[in-house]
């Protein structure tokens, strides 16, 4: 899993590099955010978990295009995910099953 792990940083931290910022590129970039985290706490690797959390947080702390009236509804789905994986690693039971698939473009 510290392959992988290192693969979902490196891309979470590549595409966040490249985005505009205040884009509706934030809503994919926090899909890797998001999967970074839910392989970390599947893995129990919770110092690796507090670092995607950390990430995910600064993404809703960006505003633009979360802050934007007509993404309300996309904001509202992305924190809910959020908090399903807060949840899922607090019970300890975190579903590899809900990952997001990329498909190339």
């Amino acid at each position: 899993p510290d392959g992988a792990l290192k693969a979902l940083r490196e891309a979470v931290l590549r595409y966040r590099e490249y985005r505009d910022p205040g884009e509706d590129g934030v809503f994919e970039n926090m899909d890797y955010a998001i999967n970074y985290a839910r392989v970390a706490g599947h893995f129990e690797r919770y110092h690796v978990y507090r670092d995607a959390m950390r990430l995910l947080d600064s993404f809703f702390g960006e505003g633009g295009a979360l802050l934007s009236p007509k993404n309300r509804d996309k904001r509202l789905l992305y924190e809910r995910r959020v908090r399903e994986v807060r949840e899922e690693v607090a019970s300890g039971n975190v579903s590899l099953a809900k990952l997001v698939m990329f498909t190339p473009s």
